[in-house]
């Protein structure tokens, strides 16, 4: 008998339902003349069949309460399903059947919803721009793979201003939540290298949730927050800009000799053989020097564009120092100026482009051979440093030259800024070296340091982050920061 099952309540059941008829024999024997014995007896009849039917379909509604009970506290699978109660009553077990069935239609139904909730999350972690989920008290109810990858760790369950310190977000944020209405600004993130984001802030009706009595709470507010990366947009419309007010300023002077030169030749010095041999030699390294000035900013502005996004692959700088020196071996010894190579052939990796990484000691050899007195040496070493638990290589360059004054240093990595401008555009120098040096160094997530004593020479270094495959190192670079 199920544990449910009252004797008193199937009492009370039985006498409830025989009462009419017991009063109809009760009214035949008082005016119909109907013998009071065979009343009584019959009274007892109708108690009878009426408690053995009330107690069968007490007994199976019993029963079915309790399985309605176990189908409410058992979750899926079909595995985990409570027994089927025994019902005594043709009724009792069509109303088992009906039960089952749509107990049956329900599991499909929150399969197929389930099925479409676990795609609708892949879609979103699949999606290429952060996305955050934000209820009413600001705590973030999900967050996509790319939020992760820009926040640097998983923000679900924490308060959003953990994450987005950008005061103009939280606030177009905490008045979306207010009224409903969705927003849009654009905000920009300094570190660890500038980046433009469209930031779009849409309501969403968050879902009520379960009162553990079977109802839902009143659903609240929710926004829906999209991160959309436009550095790239915005970098483009700098770099064409910059492009144009520097090719103007630094092609203007070369443009003019060779115009000036070509007005000549046409005129006064048209039969003179010497002036024109003369002329067409410094015409002949003015078009050069445009030419480099071109390669160098279109090579900026490949740099640039990429800036945001760290090189992944680790690679071994050993080999990519080496040939940068075979190259430049015969300029070297032209100067006389040899280029000492300390640098243990079992450098640990890093992460980066090895044709980037080649063009910064590229011109940092360059400039040393440039800027570095006939006769002295220039020497290439490398160190690993710590950091707290980051491991970092310091690759440096180090030339015998005049050295830099103090206040100069700043500004070595500033686009077109010349110590000297005379002395740089006479070696061929474009005055963009240095801006490209910062940028691939920046690009990989790295640091670039100037030291430099008046008479003494200058020591250049590059500072990388150690690859994983390196004992000890930290993962690849991210573009992790707060917003």
């Amino acid at each position: 008998m199920p544990s449910s099952f009252s004797i008193g309540r199937w009492i009370g059941l039985t006498i409830l339902f025989s009462l009419p008829g017991l009063l109809v024999l009760a009214g035949l024997a008082i005016w119909a003349g109907l013998d009071q014995g065979s009343a009584a007896a019959a009274g007892l009849v109708v108690v009878c069949a009426v408690g053995a039917l009330t107690l069968i379909y007490y007994r199976d509604a019993s029963s079915l309460r309790r399985y309605l009970q176990l189908l409410n506290s058992t979750p899926p699978p079909a595995a985990n399903e409570p027994r089927q109660p025994k019902l005594g009553s043709e009724a009792g077990r069509n109303l088992l059947g009906e039960i089952v069935r749509l107990r049956r239609s329900w599991l499909q139904r929150e399969g197929r919803l389930e099925r479409g909730l676990s795609n609708l999350n892949q879609v979103i972690d699949a999606l290429d721009d952060p996305l955050l989920i934000v209820n009413g008290n600001r705590t973030v109810a999900r967050a996509n793979e790319s939020s992760v990858q820009l926040f640097g760790e998983a923000p679900d369950g924490r308060d959003v201003s953990v994450m987005l310190r950008h005061p103009d977000v939280l606030a177009s944020l905490d008045a979306t939540l207010a009224d409903g209405r969705p927003r849009s600004l654009e905000i920009t993130q300094p570190v660890p290298v500038e980046q433009a984001f469209e930031v779009r802030i849409v309501p969403l009706r968050e879902p009520g949730t379960d009162t553990g009595q079977g109802e839902l709470a009143e659903a609240g507010p929710a926004a829906v927050v999209t991160f959309h990366d436009i550095t790239s947009l915005k970098r483009s419309e700098q770099l064409r800009a910059d492009f144009v007010a520097n090719a103007s300023h630094e092609l203007r002077t070369p443009l003019s000799a060779l115009v000036g030169f070509i007005e000549t030749l046409r005129g006064p010095a048209r039969e003179d053989a010497e002036a024109r041999d003369r002329f067409l030699g410094i015409m002949d390294e003015q078009a050069h020097r445009m030419t480099r000035l071109v390669s160098d900013l279109m090579s900026l502005s490949r740099i640039e564009q990429d800036e945001h996004t760290p090189p992944v692959e680790p690679i071994s700088l050993v080999p990519v120092i080496k040939g940068v020196i075979d190259g430049l071996e015969l300029t070297a010894r032209e100067r006389k100026m040899p280029i000492r190579f300390h640098v243990p052939d079992t450098l640990p990796t890093v992460y980066g482009d090895a044709d980037q990484l080649a063009q910064v000691f590229q011109n940092l050899l360059d400039n040393a051979l440039k800027y570095g007195r006939e006769d002295t040496e220039i020497t290439v070493a490398a160190r690993v440093e710590r950091t707290g638990r980051r491991r970092t290589l310091a690759i440096s360059v180090a030339d015998r030259g005049q050295g830099i004054e103090k206040d100069h240093i700043p500004r070595l990595t500033e686009r077109f800024f010349r110590v000297d401008p005379a002395r740089s555009r006479s070696l061929g120098g474009t005055g963009l070296g240095l801006a490209i040096v910062k940028h691939i160094v920046s690009r990989h997530r790295g640091r670039f340091a100037v030291e430099s004593t008046l008479g003494e020479g200058s020591t250049f270094t590059v500072y990388l982050p150690i690859a994983a495959s390196a004992k000890g190192s930290a993962a690849p670079p991210q573009q992790s920061a707060a917003l």
